[in-house]
């Protein structure tokens, strides 16, 4: 038998197992990475002393899911998803859910706007908001501010809603 005909055996017969086990990790990482029908997540927060109890202060989900965000704080506040622009209040002893579908992937910071009473006027650390505010308290407008109590806002960052394609 020639030499050349040997050596292309032998490296064939070692080549196709490494190609057979090539092959399977890439129909596990395939099964891994997506296809996976969207779950129905919930996830429970509690807001105490400024910060909040998620792990790492990420949400983690992927794209097609169907979340449910229970909120607990020890104050009068908002919670906000950016991105999402999902905003709802909360305060002591009575907590809030909202639920949404992640439809859009990336990276979306959640903000607790937190409440303090102040004197006269609403007020925030934002001076465009207080611009907004002010604007919205026109003469004659007296629903408007029966509906605002007098408050300070202060913002704080408390993680992120990360979305991930499926």
């Amino acid at each position: 038998m020639n030499i050349k005909l040997k050596k292309f055996q032998k490296a064939w017969a070692l080549s196709v197992p490494a190609l057979a086990l090539v092959a399977l990790a890439m129909v596990a990482f395939a099964a891994a990475c997506g296809g996976s029908e969207p779950e129905d997540l919930i996830f429970n927060v509690n807001i105490e002393h400024d910060a909040w109890d998620v792990a790492n202060d990420i949400i983690k989900v992927k794209q097609g899911d169907h979340v449910t965000v229970n909120v607990e704080s020890d104050v009068q506040g908002g919670f906000h998803l950016h991105g999402y622009d999902l905003y709802n209040e909360v305060a002591p002893g009575a907590p809030m859910s909202f639920e949404f579908v992640a439809d859009a992937t990336g990276n979306f910071e959640i903000q607790f706007h937190k409440f303090t009473l102040v004197s006269d006027e609403l007020a925030t650390d934002d001076p465009a908001m207080d611009d907004m505010v002010e604007d919205d308290h026109v003469e004659g407008d007296e629903h408007e501010a029966e509906d605002h109590e007098d408050v300070d806002e202060t913002e704080l960052s408390l993680g992120s809603l990360q979305v991930f394609p499926r």
